[in-house]
């Protein structure tokens, strides 16, 4: 009979709430394998965790791919598989207590010619129905506290966000990368996040598609994770990057408006123009005069 003696979640230290798979190694901790990466479950005193979250930062590079439901085991060294639609990640515990991290990939296991898998991948088959289940009962318990705990005050917090970042003060994308914070996976993803949009900022062609392959993440699980911690989709989170640089070149530099349309990856003065104003309320120049004269001290907003 199963019992649930806690619930684990984004709130306590998860990277995900999307767990796929579990399994325990010889020193009693919990390895999960989520939509994010790997994370280690370490049970403390009085129903306590740490909690550990391994991402593509620490070497899990899956391509862009997931990791596959109910495909994780331990074999008889310790070492743990986790299998993905492009092959097996594998790894041991006792590799990741230090500060460098070894995760190993081989090629997805062939298929003989009676349509059977090898035996190494047919091992990825049997992760323990007891934990799948556990597994599944409290994934399915999280769900349901989320959407019960979804307040109005949540709501009006993603729409103040939303609101922020349309004013015009050039700080205002910094500051809402800061909102959702919880754990230091997240903090390393939306430092990424920005560099990534910022180092591309003039390529006309960073699509969603361009940015989840520099991310190394699927394009799905980044939708996902940047609405979670952004409350916004990777496109709008390009523009409103392109915005605030704009609004930064504006204020600090004396670029014509046509080099700055170049620099933030708009293909004319014209196109970017009207963009702005779109989300600003006024053209660029004007941007610019009104806010040198609050710089200079000869004004206010």
């Amino acid at each position: 009979r199963l019992s649930i003696v806690a619930t684990i979640d984004k709130r306590y230290g998860l990277a995900t709430d999307n767990v796929l798979s579990l399994v325990d190694d010889r020193e009693g901790h919990v390895w999960l394998a989520t939509a994010t990466g790997i994370s280690r479950v370490v049970a403390g005193e009085r129903d306590s965790f740490r909690i550990t979250n391994f991402n593509v930062l620490d070497g899990i590079d899956l391509g862009g791919k997931e990791f596959r439901t109910l495909h994780i085991s331990r074999d008889s060294t310790g070492t743990i598989h986790a299998g993905f639609a492009g092959g097996t990640c594998t790894f041991h515990p006792d590799s990741l207590k230090g500060n460098r991290y070894t995760f190993i990939y081989s090629p997805r296991a062939a298929v003989n010619s009676s349509g059977a898998t090898s035996v190494s991948h047919l091992l990825l088959l049997v992760p323990g129905v007891l934990l799948v289940c556990l597994a599944v009962t409290v994934i399915l318990r999280n769900r349901r506290k989320a959407a019960t705990r979804n307040s109005l005050a949540g709501e009006e917090q993603k729409a103040y966000n939303k609101q922020r970042l349309l004013q015009t003060k050039p700080e205002v994308v910094t500051e809402l990368m800061t909102v959702g914070k919880v754990q230091s996976a997240d903090e390393l993803f939306l430092d990424k996040l920005r560099t990534t949009v910022e180092n591309h900022i003039s390529d006309e062609e960073l699509t969603v598609q361009k940015l989840s392959e520099l991310m190394g993440a699927d394009r799905t699980v980044l939708y996902r994770r940047m609405q979670s911690l952004t409350s916004m989709s990777p496109s709008a989170y390009i523009r409103a990057v392109r915005m605030n640089v704009a609004t930064r070149l504006l204020v600090d530099s004396d670029l014509s408006i046509g080099d700055i349309a170049v620099k933030t990856g708009f293909s004319t003065a014209k196109y970017f123009s009207r963009k702005f104003k779109e989300t600003f309320g006024t053209t660029p120049n004007e941007y610019r005069a009104t806010h040198r004269q609050v710089k200079d001290g000869r004004g206010s907003v």
